[in-house]
């Protein structure tokens, strides 16, 4: 799609959701922001509710500031002025100088072919014939219209859900309003889909999950998504 001109994010808008979320499950401390991190949850991407409540049900204080549900609406869990543990690279200050987004979303997809796979973890599972399974080993239903194919694979899967225009509109318009509030810069950055040194080194920009860290297949590069990031930039 030729992407559209974004407008930043209106906090007033019916699209924001304020989620009442305890003070012990991130790190009620105001930082300076220098990143923006985006992620994917590896869950229904029609109920946010599920992130909120498995973050709920741990001690370990991994929430994001913001989880977009395929709708677009955006459900606050804190001010992007707090932090949470979201990037898990070793390095806390990473973590208290950036902002996460979590887009909803199935993910990684495997397709199943009637023999066993392992899914890690999760253990080995013998697998449907033409059914797809989430990394977790589940099988879940993905329309023919929300698959991407990477034939070469990205990050040890070949399948992906996409995300929807609704939840790439409300990721620009918060790109737009975290560019006006801290002055990241919204600069494209071509290495973003791979370890990035200048991303571990702090370096202000957007970034992706997959940036820090190499098992991690968060996000990955759809056309869709690129081509939002790269509209940013007037």
């Amino acid at each position: 799609m030729a992407y559209k001109n974004l407008d930043p994010f209106d906090v007033k808008s019916d699209k924001l959701v304020f989620v009442p979320f305890p003070a012990d499950q991130y790190i009620p401390q105001t930082t300076d922001k220098k990143q923006i991190v985006l992620h994917h949850t590896v869950s229904d991407p029609s109920n946010s509710q599920g992130d909120l409540s498995y973050w709920l049900s741990t001690t370990i204080r991994v929430a994001t500031a913001v989880v977009i549900q395929n709708d677009g609406k955006a459900f606050q869990c804190f001010s992007s002025r707090l932090w949470g543990y979201h990037l898990g690279a070793g390095n806390w200050k990473l973590d208290a100088h950036s902002i996460g987004i979590e887009i909803d979303n199935w993910g990684g997809l495997i397709l199943g072919n009637g023999e066993n796979c392992d899914f890690g973890d999760f253990g080995v599972k013998k697998t449907q014939k033409d059914e797809f399974y989430n990394a977790y080993g589940n099988i879940v239903k993905i329309p023919e219209n929300t698959l991407i194919e990477f034939p070469q694979g990205f990050r040890g899967y070949k399948y992906f859900q996409k995300y929807t225009e609704s939840q790439l509109d409300t990721v620009g318009e918060l790109l737009l309003l975290w560019n006006k509030t801290y002055g990241i810069p919204l600069d494209y950055n071509e290495e973003m889909f791979d370890i990035s040194q200048r991303a571990l080194s702090g370096e202000s920009g957007i970034w992706s999950h997959t940036s820090y860290i190499k098992e991690k297949s968060d996000v990955f590069p759809q056309p869709d998504l690129i081509e939002m990031l790269k509209s940013l930039k007037k």
